[in-house]
């Protein structure tokens, strides 16, 4: 959950003022470098005291590769006659944000995540949970003239995280994730940042490696009861 991502530690998907993982237990298994075998990666156990944090999605992947955006229905518009108008979120956007927010949860998380899991994750959403004036922060929002934000994302500056990237489903796959991590990644470096970290949906880990991002663990996060994995992503900020 790309997401997309979402705080401290993914999408985390909601800032440091709120977020669905609350009660702070995962569990974290290493990734070996250079593509070792991911089964016989040694499992640790960590506690996040107060983590708030939810999963980055994407939107833009391949179906047969990445993201959750193969679980996308309905007709799909030209994004060639409609282009997206990236711009800073503000606290005004915090409904049509809520929107797009549980209209992707529920439409592409089943590709990875079983109903009771997809409902935890797009449980508690409110305009008043995302950090859109938070000075360590920068959000934006993807908008498109005749369907308004079809897509959003922030990066915490302080922390130096990814923590939502969320795409309507409707607009999946048309490069709208893309644009909307690299407007973070363009803020991330701008305020001297040499690093990112995120927290990725499993079914959003594959786009984030082809952008250059590199798996580090698998995490275990426990939502309003129920249990997701996720995948812990790490890039180097080119100059």
């Amino acid at each position: 959950m790309t997401a997309t991502s979402e705080t401290g530690w993914c999408e985390c998907d909601e800032s440091p003022t709120d977020c669905a993982f609350d009660d702070g237990e995962r569990t974290a298994e290493a990734i070996e470098p250079n593509g070792a075998n991911r089964d016989e990666a040694r499992r640790i156990e960590t506690k996040r005291d107060g983590a708030r944090c939810e999963m980055t999605t994407d939107g833009d992947s391949d179906p047969d590769t990445d993201s959750q955006s193969e679980s996308s229905s309905g007709s799909e518009p030209d994004p060639s006659s409609n282009p997206v108008t990236l711009r800073p979120a503000t606290s005004e956007d915090g409904e049509a944000l809520v929107e797009v927010h549980v209209a992707s949860i529920r439409e592409l998380g089943p590709a990875a995540y079983d109903p009771e899991q997809v409902e935890a994750w797009a449980a508690n959403k409110r305009p008043d949970r995302y950090p859109l004036e938070d000075e360590s922060t920068r959000a934006v929002v993807a908008d498109r003239e005749s369907h308004g934000i079809v897509g959003f994302g922030w990066v915490d500056l302080e922390a130096g995280e990814v923590t939502a990237v969320y795409v309507h489903p409707d607009h999946a796959r048309q490069g709208v994730g893309r644009s909307i991590l690299e407007y973070l990644e363009t803020a991330a470096r701008e305020a001297g940042l040499e690093s990112l970290g995120l927290t990725a949906s499993v079914n959003a880990a594959r786009f984030y490696e082809r952008v250059g991002y590199e798996p580090v663990e698998h995490v275990d996060h426990d939502i309003n009861g129920e249990r997701l994995e996720c995948v812990r992503m790490r890039t180097e900020l080119d100059d």
